[in-house]
């Protein structure tokens, strides 16, 4: 059994079943369940804040699936496939070569940009080298494009 805490307000227990499947339980600060979930291969469980618990399921390198679950309002994130950054309340993907940034629980977007020049990979993320969030209103993101050169980019993030 792997359990966590952090200042007793977030709490996770992952727990390995005979079939190598795995269960997560999420407690809240009076110690009681307030979240289940069974996965058929064990999850990246993370605590993001004191009441974040970032969920990821890796199905082979580089695909994933990114959700967050908040312990405060009871309320689960939409699931974000190949997540390539989450820090700062601020989650970056790519979706049809847009570099997609909102915030954890989808409600808020700071940028919605198309990256025309992409490299055509199978998976689109293959072809992001690295993203970073340089201070809370820049993205920087290298990427490689159609003729396998890399490419920096620094965009700004409407955090207003």
């Amino acid at each position: 059994i792997k359990s966590f805490s952090q200042q007793v307000i977030s709490k996770y227990s992952l727990e390995q079943n005979k079939n190598n499947s795995y269960n997560l339980k999420v407690f809240d600060e009076k110690n009681k369940i307030v979240y289940k979930e069974k996965f058929e291969k064990e999850p990246f469980i993370e605590i993001i804040d004191k009441h974040i618990i970032r969920v990821t399921i890796s199905i082979g390198s580089p695909l994933n699936y990114t959700y967050f679950y908040d312990i405060s309002s009871k309320k689960e994130s939409p699931v974000y496939e190949n997540a390539l950054l989450a820090e700062n309340n601020k989650i970056v993907i790519i979706k049809d070569k847009k570099l997609i940034v909102s915030d954890y629980m989808g409600k808020k977007n700071y940028l919605n940009k198309v990256i025309k020049n992409l490299a055509d990979t199978a998976v689109p993320s293959s072809a992001i080298i690295s993203v970073k969030i340089s201070n809370k209103n820049k993205i920087e993101i290298v990427y490689l494009n159609k003729e396998f050169e890399e490419i920096t980019e620094n965009f700004g993030l409407d955090c207003e």
